[in-house]
């Protein structure tokens, strides 16, 4: 699939940014509802934990390189073990509301399905 959409803006992620935010934040600049629309947009599932096969789909729709999504994304086998695929959550981000304040974004650690808190701020992820 080739992207026939002329973006308006191309926000790159943040270095510990979760794949969610990342595809929220750039649906947002582009004037797209949701994060939602731009995954079906790009005929992609809309689960957390993204396939092999829609990490190449969307990357090719966003027009950006498959590394930069596959960083991004849950993995088999990640540059940091905690954020193997099995063990993050599945349905939802986990978000800490001080992080949150200071930086409109959602970290990677917090997907891991075993982190309830919050590192940096010790508040409980909601």
């Amino acid at each position: 699939m080739t992207s026939s959409v002329d973006w308006l803006e191309r926000p790159m992620p943040f270095i510990d940014e979760s794949l969610v935010s990342w595809q929220r934040r750039w649906a947002h600049e582009n004037l797209l509802n949701s994060r939602l629309d731009l995954m079906r947009s790009a005929d992609c599932s809309p689960a957390v934990r993204i396939n092999t096969r829609d990490i190449s789909v969307l990357a090719e729709f966003m027009e950006v390189p498959m590394s930069q999504v596959q960083s991004l994304a849950p993995q088999d086998f990640p540059r940091i073990p905690a954020l193997r695929k099995t063990h993050t959550r599945h349905s939802h981000e986990g978000v800490c509301p001080k992080c949150l304040q200071e930086a409109q974004y959602s970290r990677q650690a917090w997907s891991h399905a075993l982190v309830t808190a919050c590192p940096v701020h010790a508040f409980k992820l909601v």
